[in-house]
């Protein structure tokens, strides 16, 4: 059996080992960044890892031999799942990858969104925060979170991290998921995604890419 990952430097700079696919046969890491260079360096592989290099109709073309794509994230809208159903070829994705990462990230988003860390930061050096007439706080964004409401749109793992973090700054949180759009769950309340956008003060999305959510 053959490994091949596909852009595996955009998870593993070099600080871990692969060294464990090789209970399952050979392995072999590209550093490839382009998506024409993919059939190439997949060839006879039986098992790709893949991060934003995709797999498509032409790799399934010429890789005939491919029995297992895998996204290395949650994400793999760059996997054409119809077809690799159609050639048999199973796909999948890493689910719990990160969330406790993404969460932080998606918060320290929304506190960039509701206080201007870089506009207070000028005025200190500036000279402006303090003994000069008038002070420089109202030409500088700060919303307090507390009472505010977040919408979660798409809550599974990372959407139910991100809801925690939001409850402990004193947020009320809605959430919608297309499969509940009613009841509650740890204080998280679920409304239909119309109500959850007119009700929200800060909206953030952890739903995956897909035809149904692209352009949102």
């Amino acid at each position: 059996m053959k490994t091949v990952i596909t852009d595996g430097f955009a998870v593993n700079p070099g600080d871990l080992s692969w060294d464990w696919l090789k209970k399952y046969g050979e392995y072999e890491v590209c550093d490839i960044r382009s998506d024409s260079e993919a059939a190439g360096a997949i060839g006879d592989a039986d098992f790709v890892f893949t991060n934003r290099i995709k797999i498509g109709e032409d790799v399934l073309a010429h890789c005939k031999n491919l029995k297992y794509v895998s996204a290395l994230g949650t994400g793999y809208d760059m996997i054409d799942v119809k077809k690799c159903r159609e050639n048999g070829v199973e796909v999948c994705n890493v689910p719990g990858y990160s969330s406790a990462s993404v969460a932080q990230l998606a918060f320290n988003l929304l506190l960039a969104n509701a206080f201007d860390m870089d506009g207070y930061r000028q005025i200190i050096r500036d000279g402006k925060w303090t003994g000069t007439p008038g002070f420089q706080y109202q030409v500088n964004r700060f919303t307090e979170l507390d009472g505010k409401v977040a919408g979660v749109y798409g809550c599974g793992a990372i959407g139910m991290r991100f809801a925690r973090i939001c409850q402990a700054m004193g947020m009320k949180v809605l959430a919608t998921k297309r499969s509940k759009t009613d009841g509650e769950i740890d204080g998280v309340r679920f409304v239909t995604p119309d109500e959850l956008l007119r009700k929200s003060d800060f909206v953030s999305f952890h739903c995956p890419l897909t035809d149904e959510t692209r352009g949102m």
